[in-house]
């Protein structure tokens, strides 16, 4: 088997090290990204309930507000 030279050796050193930086900075990003993403789909799924929940006030208001017109038109015998 042969020896590497100390140049080789070196070499190969070196492109490992960046190769084990470059693997650890992406993973980095990406859990950074990820934990973003998360948060910013979290946030906008908070923003769609709360325009859901609005939207359901104001038909539920709109129901009562008709029913009790129509209980009123009843006791009238309009209707």
């Amino acid at each position: 088997m042969k020896k590497m030279k100390l140049k080789n050796k070196l070499i190969l050193m070196a492109l490992s090290m960046v190769i084990f930086v470059t693997v650890i900075s992406t993973m980095v990003v990406s859990m950074v990204l990820n934990a973003q993403n998360r948060t910013a789909s979290n946030d906008l799924l908070k923003k769609s309930f709360t325009i859901i929940a609005d939207n359901i006030s104001e038909v539920t208001e709109k129901l009562a507000a008709d029913s009790r017109q129509m209980a009123t038109l009843n006791e009238f015998n309009i209707i």
